[in-house]
């Protein structure tokens, strides 16, 4: 689908809507963390990500839903992932809303991660689907 705009300049614009949308499945484990794996949907400039995170908890496992998403930074040559998990994990905060950027070479898909607390990490590509032994079902199926 192609759509035409003419800015005040008289210039011609085209957006390209549906043409370049595509989706996949990724999965990291950040370090001293969780593993997170996004159903990842591309909308041209934009991706939106939606997903699951799996830790291994004292309690038992815990699986809690996220929701962002993703650009790539051109002036640093990174994919930028920032998300939101709805609930506080225990080794972060408790039952909080938490938000944690991402950001990976786009040749390997591994990075660093980093909170809104300060809290920072380094964060491994695993694979487009998530470990055999997570448990969570959600967004991202196996």
């Amino acid at each position: 689908m192609k759509t035409v705009f003419r800015n005040t300049l008289g210039v011609v614009i085209i957006a390209l809507c549906a043409s370049n949308a595509w989706s996949l499945t990724k999965c990291w484990q950040m370090a001293g963390a969780e593993e997170v794996c996004f159903d990842i949907t591309n909308h041209g400039f934009v991706r939106e990500l939606t997903g699951v995170a799996w830790a291994m908890t004292p309690q038992g496992d815990m699986c809690v839903p996220l929701d962002g998403a993703s650009l790539f930074d051109p002036l640093h040559n990174v994919d930028r992932l920032e998300f939101t998990r709805m609930i506080g994990l225990p080794i972060a905060t408790h039952n909080q809303v938490h938000h944690t950027i991402f950001e990976l070479d786009p040749a390997t898909f591994n990075g660093t991660w980093a909170d809104q607390h300060g809290v920072v990490g380094g964060v491994t590509f695993i694979g487009n689907s998530k470990s055999p032994n997570n448990p969570c079902i959600g967004p991202v199926q196996p």
